[in-house]
């Protein structure tokens, strides 16, 4: 299924108003909004469930119990790296990968753009259990908290798995390691 026609046919999920679970192709897909649902808690579940890798692709990170979850991935020796945007980085809404990067998660920072403002996780992006965290839902408190934002998990598509890590491995070859 081509990425515009999977847009095509989740676009519809994410107008209705219910939370909603539904099947594309062999994947499972679910989608959750803020306010009212716990997307950190469902993304800090799928980082639980990670088995080899976790890449992350962000505007901003300062939800500390995301980054502790991918701290713990980290020491459970899942292979974790994070792109950030640049200038957010900066202005200091990473600050969470601070910490990150001091325990020896590969950060980079992305200033090839206006702004670098992809949101995504991919969990075993190699695999045929791969899950992949995509919406407007920024990796901060105030996502969660705040903010009318929404997320797909996706579940066990290893054709959009490959298509996110393709995109995602673009970025991390231009992105500048934070030091």
């Amino acid at each position: 299924m081509s990425l515009r026609v999977f847009a095509l046919f989740l676009l519809p999920l994410l107008t209705s108003s219910a939370l909603a679970d539904t099947t594309v192709n062999a994947a499972k897909v679910q989608i959750l909004f803020t306010p009212g649902d716990n997307i950190a808690g469902a993304i800090i579940a799928a980082i639980r469930d990670a088995k080899q890798s976790i890449q992350v692709q962000c505007y901003s990170f300062t939800n500390k119990a995301i980054g502790r979850a991918l701290l713990d991935a980290h020491r459970r020796r899942i292979d974790v790296r994070i792109l950030v945007d640049q200038e957010q980085f900066e202005k200091g809404a990473a600050f969470v990968l601070r910490d990150l990067k001091l325990a020896g998660v590969p950060v980079k920072l992305d200033g090839a753009h206006a702004a670098a403002h992809n949101k995504i996780m991919l969990i075993d992006s190699d695999t045929t259990k791969s899950k992949i965290v995509t919406g407007s839902f920024n990796f901060t408190q105030a996502a969660q908290k705040y903010n009318a934002e929404n997320v797909a998990l996706i579940h066990d598509d290893k054709t959009l798995a490959k298509a996110f890590d393709e995109n995602w491995k673009q970025h991390w070859q231009h992105a500048v390691a934070f030091e």
